[in-house]
């Protein structure tokens, strides 16, 4: 009886220290490098899921690393990457140099992201992909940025000024066939936006006092929701107010 006792007892034991492990696995899309410290989760995110591009994610430090060569898989939703359960924890996300792109709604609702560092070879910010990340106050984008999708920084709250590189040929406009020349605005909702400056060599855009227009300056794109005045003179007669959705 007495041996039938401790075997129970040792079983129980046993599966005590299992399933807590397994948890910690089920709960992430990421494998667990180290599972005893359960600091390291690394996994495959690239587009052709050759090993290309990997994703790890530091308990300790917050910080989700995407390094590598090429294009991230591009997902549907949010819930398609794998980072997608540790949302809630990421605070920095470092973009290593070799990366091509950030892909639709990469990022979407990682609302305790405060700060964002993009490797100078990415050259497209896909649909929604910083959207409702709403601790989000720095982002460093880099030369040879080429395009800015729809909505993408849609929500940032805690934003409060941004730079547009020389590089940039698109801020915010959709699929030509879907939508035409319709513009999106790509700061909507950035209720503390004061800014955004277009660098002086940009050949598509350009920025007046902190508010972006077009390169001639006929054509308002972006007004600043948080602009520190209590007026504002539009600098051309000609130039009509640019429809945003």
């Amino acid at each position: 009886m007495k041996k039938k006792l401790s075997l129970m007892l040792a079983v129980i034991m046993l599966l005590q220290i299992i399933f807590p492990m397994l948890t910690v696995i089920w709960e992430s899309d990421f494998t667990i490098e180290s599972i005893a410290a359960d600091t390291v989760n690394s996994c495959d995110v690239s587009e052709n899921q050759d090993g290309s591009i990997t994703a790890t994610f530091d308990e300790k430090t917050a910080t989700l690393t995407i390094s590598g060569v090429g294009k991230i898989k591009k997902g549907s939703f949010n819930s398609d990457y794998a980072w997608y359960g540790k949302r809630e924890k990421i605070t920095k996300v470092v973009i290593s140099n070799g990366i091509e792109n950030i892909p639709t709604r990469a990022f979407q609702e990682c609302k305790n992201l405060r700060e964002i560092n993009l490797g100078n070879t990415i050259k497209t910010i896909d649909y929604e992909a910083f959207k409702d990340c709403r601790s989000l106050i720095y982002i460093q984008m880099p030369e040879g940025l080429e395009h800015i999708d729809r909505a993408v920084f849609q929500n940032c709250i805690s934003l409060t000024n941004i730079n547009i590189p020389k590089s940039v040929e698109m801020i915010g406009q959709g699929d030509s066939e879907q939508y035409g020349e319709y513009q999106f605005d790509v700061f909507r909702g950035c209720i503390n936006l004061e800014s955004i400056i277009v660098e002086e060599n940009n050949t598509n855009y350009s920025s007046v006092e902190g508010v972006l227009f077009n390169k001639d300056k006929t054509k308002l794109i972006s007004y600043p929701e948080a602009k520190k005045t209590s007026e504002y003179t539009i600098p051309s007669s000609r130039l009509p107010v640019f429809h945003s959705l």
